[in-house]
């Protein structure tokens, strides 16, 4: 597989794979510190009634621009963020299951430089709907190309892990969440950085530059042909055969598939109901600064990057089964902790952010999920 390939660029597709992982999360977690400012159509309210760089409209407070009006339509434009932002988990999840198909048939490498495609042309749509006055439309379209993008990626990149030996195996799907971590752990506070330096198109062009360079260096180090081939060879030896993928409901019936789905479900859906609310609902308590808003989010990724990289040794000595749970009480605790988080009038933009460390177990639960998968 990739680390036994007689070219010697086993390392350097590996990287590609990872490269590829962390872009998509990148892509995914900048766009939540700017779908609010979008959704409200602050920055193009902004930028209709001031001919000045944005920067200097930076000095505009939350405040100033929100009324009682908009704090009264808070609950309305959470439902528009909500529904822009599960666009993508959407798409994904039809996507998944053609992603598997195509892989079976085409091999990891084409269907990964696919993926890739569709990232750096959503990139192009989240950049281009920050310029004009179709935020929303926009942002909801780029995240169903962003999650059809991200299916594909993410199955012939596991695809491509999960051909390994089992101990070699564990270290490359635990390599590569870090991936997600990483990408996680980068995307929020860079998407309100960015935004804040330069406008809200910067951090989707910068992205789409570097998944551009990505898609070059797979034409030129994956081929297919070889790739395929040697995943051939290595399922053939030992005697696995991955012609005829299985049934989905064969796969949920088998070892512990369908209690790990569920463990990941109700804890990944905890965060993805608090990305929608989180940014706004700071915006009306808190009054941060954007950059702030992205910082919020930078404990849990931080905690998710921790923990898919130490928690292995946790869970041969306590099990999988302990951890999980361990992992989903602390995410539900969490959640209730998070309406309680306060504020005083002084000090308050370096203490809005405090609520978020109350989320860091929520990766305990995935990072569990994807290694008790690698077993099954």
């Amino acid at each position: 597989m990739l680390y036994e390939r007689a070219s010697g660029n086993g390392l350097v597709a590996f990287a590609i794979v990872y490269l590829t992982f962390f872009l998509d999360n990148v892509l995914l977690t900048v766009l939540v510190p700017i779908i609010p400012d979008w959704v409200r159509g602050e920055s193009l309210a902004l930028w209709a009634t001031h001919d000045a760089p944005l920067m200097k409209l930076l000095n505009t407070t939350v405040n100033q621009i929100t009324n009682a009006d908009e704090d009264e339509g808070v609950g309305g434009s959470q439902a528009v963020v909500g529904a822009v932002l599960g666009a993508k988990a959407a798409a994904q999840l039809l996507t998944a299951p053609m992603a598997a198909n195509a892989v079976t048939r085409r091999g990891p490498a084409p269907v990964l430089r696919a993926g890739t495609i569709l990232l750096a042309i959503a990139a192009t749509v989240f950049a281009w709907c920050a310029r004009s006055s179709t935020g929303v439309v926009g942002a909801g379209l780029g995240r169903i190309i962003h999650g059809t993008g991200s299916a594909l990626a993410g199955v012939a990149g596991l695809a491509l892990a999960a051909a390994l030996p089992p101990p070699r195996r564990d270290r490359a799907v635990a390599v590569l969440l870090g991936a997600i971590a990483l990408g996680v752990l980068v995307g929020y506070p860079f998407g309100g950085s960015a935004y804040s330096l330069w406008s809200s198109a910067a951090p989707f062009q910068l992205v789409f530059l570097a998944l551009l360079v990505n898609l070059g260096l797979q034409y030129f180090f994956l081929c297919e042909d070889s790739y395929q081939i040697q995943l051939n060879q290595e399922n053939n030896n030992d005697n696995v055969n991955y012609a005829k993928p299985e049934s989905i409901w064969r796969v949920a019936r088998r070892g512990a598939a369908a209690e790990c789905a569920g463990a990941v479900l109700f804890t990944t859906s905890i965060m993805a109901a608090l990305e929608p609310c989180l940014p706004l609902w700071m915006l009306k308590k808190f009054h941060p600064k954007r950059w702030q808003t992205g910082a919020a989010f930078l404990p849990d990724s931080l905690g998710y990057l921790i923990a898919t990289s130490s928690l292995g040794g946790v869970t041969k000595c306590f099990g999988a089964e302990r951890v999980a749970l361990v992992g989903q009480v602390s995410v539900g605790l969490a959640a209730l902790a998070v309406p309680y988080a306060r504020s005083n009038r002084v000090g308050r933009e370096e203490r809005h952010g405090r609520f978020s460390l109350k989320l860091l177990p929520l990766s305990f639960n995935f990072e569990q999920f994807m290694r008790t998968m690698s077993t099954i």
